[in-house]
């Protein structure tokens, strides 16, 4: 297995340079770094990770907050749906595309095992988010930069991306009231909603809302 010291042989420069050149953490020249990639790749270095991460404080990976409950066997298996299995395939590679690799968290995450995993990652996608989620609270603690899929009720500067769920439903039943439909029904998981998920409470407030503007019943 090639290490370091073959590198640097085959770059002719110091140990020490090439640390530089992988951990950023004192500016090598183009040239010089250019010569250090073309190595490593003639030799097959693979830098070991757990002495990155010591080197630079960083781990590569990013942390996905996905928890869900499990139904059916004993087995465990669970069922998604579609939206659900085209988020953790498109935030997978979107964290690849940048050099990270993602790690998904399929669990309800006590505030110890939620530390554990910041300590683990340098950075965290969060679903299923509350409208009062305490996640949020300790991840701001921790100092880990996060994004929400979703948004909790108050938010005032964490970052976040969702469905605009007032446009969304309102053209759903705008389309079925021209035609011609008076009485529109929405069905939702009274479960979910107990649990306070943002994206189901927040469907449930655009239905009334557009049901409301439109004058039709529910």
């Amino acid at each position: 297995m090639a290490t370091i010291k073959d590198v640097a042989k085959r770059a002719g420069v110091s140990v020490g340079t090439i640390s530089h050149a992988l951990t950023g953490k004192r500016p090598v020249n183009e040239k010089t770094r250019r010569r250090i990639l073309d190595a490593i790749e003639e030799v097959g270095y693979h830098p070991n990770a757990q002495a990155q991460a010591l080197v630079t404080g960083l781990t590569q990976n990013i942390a996905m907050l996905f928890p869900f409950e499990y139904e059916g066997d004993d087995t465990g298996s669970v069922d998604l749906n579609t939206t659900q299995l085209e988020m953790i395939w498109e935030a997978n590679l979107a964290v690849q595309a940048k050099g990270y690799n993602l790690q998904l968290h399929t669990k309800e995450n006590d505030a110890d095992e939620l530390r554990a995993i910041c300590r683990n990652c340098d950075g965290l996608l969060v679903s299923m988010v509350r409208l009062h989620d305490e996640r949020v609270s300790l991840l701001l603690e921790e100092h880990k930069p996060f994004v929400m899929i979703g948004r909790p009720e108050e938010n005032a500067t964490n970052a976040w991306v969702d469905t605009d769920f007032d446009d969304m439903v309102l053209q759903q039943i705008s389309h079925l009231v021209n035609l011609g439909h008076r009485a529109i029904a929405f069905l939702d998981n009274e479960s979910l909603i107990a649990k306070d998920l943002s994206y189901t409470v927040r469907s449930r407030q655009a239905y009334l809302r557009a049901c409301y503007a439109l004058w039709i019943s529910w």
